[in-house]
């Protein structure tokens, strides 16, 4: 509407400048119509939706008066209501001053230092709402728990990799905001985001690496009683590999604790908190199957140098076989 009533003053100007050569009036015109149409520029900075109330303090602070909004009518043309909580958006006929005053205290002299204001105010919600896009996709994200192979007893976390590439892609996109030149004001939020982040791709990278072994070693030491594959007991196996049957008595309630915990509560974040998930505790735990991983491969290494045929075997394989026939005859090993 401002800027139409511009359009009609800038047609009159310049019919009277034409009509009107060298009349000081016409002269005088075309400076108010210029004054006019630099503070409906400023007018529309002001009117920026990304203006939070800092933004119009530092405003108010170079025009050395208020701008704030007054209170305006109720819809129904009742009582003054008072002005909207963290108002953002100034419209020109809600300021506690009119067009005429802008023009009479020069405020349009202002006008660059107020445009840069604007100007931040806008980068800065962009960079809010890139945060607010980390926040929603965190406040949403669960685990899942499943039973490995339908038994009760083998809780797995489900889906763990996208979690990962979720993490990965948040703390890069982090990273990016951080170096942006207006992010003085969310700074410690976005740092402390990247932080949590950070110890959730850790906890997430163990949590990864102590489920893998654990399945491994569940594998060699338990098998369901439905099934009918004939094993040794996790006594014969604990004989040859001690520590791994030691890791595994450690380590294996401590994941069905940490599984049960995680399906009462599957949020992300709410579970990153567990006492279970310190990395401290993921560490030993992690240890521990790598202690147990390398047991079993230098065992089996030590066979295959006796026995060069069992190179042809694969771990899983091999490792019951030779538990059967350590406690019999070990020469059927090598036939």
């Amino acid at each position: 509407m401002l800027e139409d009533v511009l359009v009609t003053h800038s047609s009159a100007f310049r019919t009277s400048l034409h009509n009107l050569s060298g009349n000081e009036a016409a002269v005088s015109y075309h400076g108010m119509a210029e004054d006019f149409r630099l503070v409906i520029g400023l007018i529309r900075e002001l009117r920026s939706p990304f203006l939070r109330n800092r933004h119009r303090e530092a405003v108010e602070d170079i025009l050395g008066f208020s701008i704030s909004a007054i209170p305006q009518r109720d819809g129904a043309g009742g009582d003054l209501a008072e002005a909207p909580p963290g108002l953002t958006k100034l419209d020109a006929a809600r300021l506690s001053v009119t067009l005429g005053q802008l023009i009479e205290r020069h405020a349009i002299k202002a006008l660059p230092a107020i445009k840069a204001i604007t100007t931040r105010a806008t980068h800065e919600a962009i960079l809010y709402q890139s945060l607010d896009e980390v926040r929603t996709t965190w406040a949403g994200a669960e685990f899942v728990v499943l039973n490995y192979n339908g038994r009760k007893d083998a809780p797995t976390l489900a889906c763990i990799q996208v979690l990962v590439d979720d993490v990965q892609k948040d703390m890069a996109a982090l990273v990016q905001l951080l170096e942006s030149p207006h992010v003085s004001y969310i700074r410690e939020e976005l740092e402390g985001w990247h932080a949590s982040l950070v110890k959730l791709a850790m906890q997430l990278d163990a949590l990864t690496e102590i489920q893998s072994g654990l399945t491994r070693l569940t594998f060699q030491f338990r098998v369901p009683e439905s099934s009918s594959v004939s094993r040794v007991t996790s006594f014969d196996l604990g004989s040859l590999i001690p520590v791994a049957e030691r890791v595994l008595n450690d380590t294996e309630p401590w994941w069905r604790d940490l599984m049960t915990s995680i399906s009462s509560e599957p949020s992300v974040l709410r579970a990153a908190l567990l006492p279970a998930m310190k990395q401290q505790e993921l560490e030993k735990h992690r240890s521990g199957l790598h202690l147990a991983m390398n047991e079993i491969r230098s065992h089996l290494q030590s066979r295959r140098e006796a026995f060069p045929r069992l190179y042809l075997c694969a771990d899983d394989a091999l490792l019951p076989s030779i538990a059967q026939t350590s406690l019999g005859n070990a020469a059927a090993l090598a036939s």
